[in-house]
């Protein structure tokens, strides 16, 4: 079973707006992003296949072909990416791993169950992907909205979103419908020719939400966004959220369990991670959640990025279970008592993303860029 089709790559431009990551990577020639494609199908051929379908799973969700309604199609890829990188760091550092094992009289499943061959520990690891639930709220409508939009049957036009507003405090409602039908009766009065200036917008007003379209010829293919309103993120309570969320998941487990968080916002600096588990607000002042051994956190991590990819462990000093590997593992940071006997916060360094995968720091570019050309 193969993850990508063996189809010819052609092209060497750069992702189109609102085109799936997954088909991007399937039909771009570009150099990087065939190494990026060959890198997965050598992932995906390592996933195992068992009982429950798991390879098969994998697959379709990486491909779009497993959808949810009015979740993000590439919001499921980052999903199923994150999970696929997981697992191959596991298997790399040495262990032994079973998908979805269930916790014993519950129902309950992690994502991984991992015992490293050397040293014998064996571990669970929880893998979620995480964004701001704000911008996640305007994603899922514009989804809905672009369903809706592409239910519409027209040979001479496509659609192009000028202007999207929802009010932050109001929970949206949106009728597709009433959408449908306004878009329809528009495009019936457009005119066929080959350009539209900005007097040919059209506005829709639907409780909470407004928003500005206007109709472009057949030749631009599909529902097309031109801009979308910018929400201010940050990767700290991000990644808080995830280990929050996830870290109170399970009960008590006979093994220590790891709450791994992707933060799909761009980080503002290294100490994001710190701040989301042991800063002033952060998930530790918030809850002890000593069912949970130790935390991973990443920030943008995707298939194009694992040559500056940064992963770091950090120890639940609350624990009942401590996670303490005695075989190479993360960079992590731990408790150990000071000269008085007394907690103190310490930096260990580990093997990087790029030790565990064998991977250039410059990757997936051939070579380092100049320095001329690297930003900052």
């Amino acid at each position: 079973m193969r993850l990508f089709e063996e189809v010819e790559s052609s092209g060497d431009g750069y992702i189109r707006p609102l085109e799936p990551h997954f088909e991007y990577i399937q039909r771009s020639g570009r150099p990087e992003i065939i190494r990026v494609r060959n890198l997965l199908e050598s992932w995906f051929a390592d996933y195992p296949e068992n009982g429950q379908n798991s390879k098969l799973n994998m697959r379709k969700r990486l491909r779009g072909n497993k959808q949810r309604p009015y979740i993000p199609r590439e919001r499921i890829f980052h999903e199923a990416f994150f999970e696929l990188f997981i697992y191959t760091v596991l298997l790399r550092l040495g262990c032994e791993i079973t998908i979805d094992p269930r916790i014993p009289e519950t129902d309950l499943k992690p994502d991984f169950k991992a015992t490293h061959t050397t040293s014998q520990q064996t571990f669970y690891v929880e893998a979620t992907v995480k964004k701001k639930d704000y911008p996640l709220k305007y994603e899922t409508l514009f989804n809905r909205i672009t369903w809706a939009l592409r239910q519409i049957e027209s040979h001479d036009f496509s659609i192009s979103i000028h202007h999207f507003r929802l009010d932050p405090d109001i929970e949206p409602v949106l009728i597709d419908g009433d959408l449908i039908s306004y878009a329809r009766n528009q495009l019936c009065k457009a005119p066929q020719s080959n350009y539209f200036e900005s007097s040919d917008l059209f506005s829709f007003t639907g409780g909470e939400l407004s928003l500005s379209f206007c109709p472009l010829p057949d030749r631009y293919k599909g529902v097309s966004l031109v801009t979308l309103p910018s929400t201010i993120c940050y990767a700290e309570s991000t990644i808080r959220s995830g280990i929050l969320r996830k870290g109170k998941k399970y009960p008590q487990l006979d093994k220590p369990y790891i709450v791994a968080v992707n933060a799909m916002e761009t980080p503002f600096g290294p100490q994001d991670g710190f701040n989301a588990v042991y800063g002033p607000n952060g998930a530790l002042r918030k809850n002890r959640l000593s069912h949970t051994s130790a935390f991973w956190s990443a920030c943008l991590l995707s298939p194009s990025m694992l040559g500056s990819a940064r992963i770091y462990q950090f120890e639940n000093c609350f624990a009942l279970r401590k996670f303490a590997p005695d075989f190479p593992c993360l960079p992590e940071y731990h408790f150990e008592a000071d000269d008085h006997g007394k907690p103190r916060l310490t930096f260990e360094e580990g093997l990087t993303v790029q030790q565990i995968l064998g991977l250039a720091s410059h990757w997936p570019e051939n070579k380092p860029r100049p320095k001329s050309d690297i930003w900052g």
